[in-house]
C-alpha cells in the first residue's frame, strides 16, 4: 500500500505508513445497532490491519454477521481496498450435500475507498454512505494470555 501524507490535523505534515494502521480498531455502538448495508446491523466492528491486509468484521451480540477483507493502499487522505472476499449472511450458496446454504466468506472483486483521519489512538473513516465510524486501537488477549 501507498502511503499518504497529512491526514488530520493531528497528523498534519506527518506520513501516515501501514505501519500506523498495523493492529485492532474497534467500534461499539451502545445505544442503537449501526446499519452498515440496507437491512443489515451490527453493534461491534473490528477493523484488522496487517502490513499490506485489511480485514472489517461486523457482529451483532457477539455473532459475526458481516465483512470484507483484501489488500489495502493509503493515498490522498484515504484507504482503498481491494476487497478479495465479503461475508454472505444471507445463506445464499447451495450446500454441495443439497442442505441450506450457511454464512461463509466468498470470493469478491470489489473496490472500497473510505476517506480517514488518523490520530494517535484514533482512526476515523467515513463510509460510502457518509457515515463516519470513531475506532480506538484496541489489543485482543489470547487464551494464554488469560489468568
Amino acid at each position: 500500500m501507498a502511503v499518504l501524507a497529512g491526514c488530520g490535523d493531528d497528523a498534519a505534515g506527518t506520513e501516515i505508513t501501514a505501519s500506523d494502521l498495523e493492529g485492532s480498531w474497534l467500534k461499539v455502538w451502545t445505544a442503537e445497532p449501526y446499519e452498515y448495508s440496507p437491512g443489515d446491523y451490527a453493534d461491534a466492528l473490528v477493523f484488522d490491519f496487517s502490513e499490506t491486509e485489511a480485514r472489517a468484521v461486523f457482529y451483532l451480540e457477539t455473532v459475526q454477521v458481516g465483512g470484507f477483507m483484501g489488500n489495502y493502499t493509503i493515498g490522498d487522505d484515504e484507504i482503498t481496498i481491494g476487497v478479495t472476499h465479503t461475508w454472505n449472511e444471507d445463506n445464499e450458496l447451495i450446500d454441495p450435500e443439497g442442505g441450506d446454504g450457511y454464512p461463509e466468506w466468498n470470493v469478491s472483486d470489489e473496490t472500497y475507498v473510505f476517506p480517514f483521519t488518523f490520530a494517535a489512538g484514533g482512526l476515523s473513516i467515513t463510509t460510502p454512505n457518509e457515515d463516519v465510524i470513531d475506532l480506538e486501537k484496541t489489543a485482543f488477549s489470547t487464551i494464554e494470555e488469560m489468568p
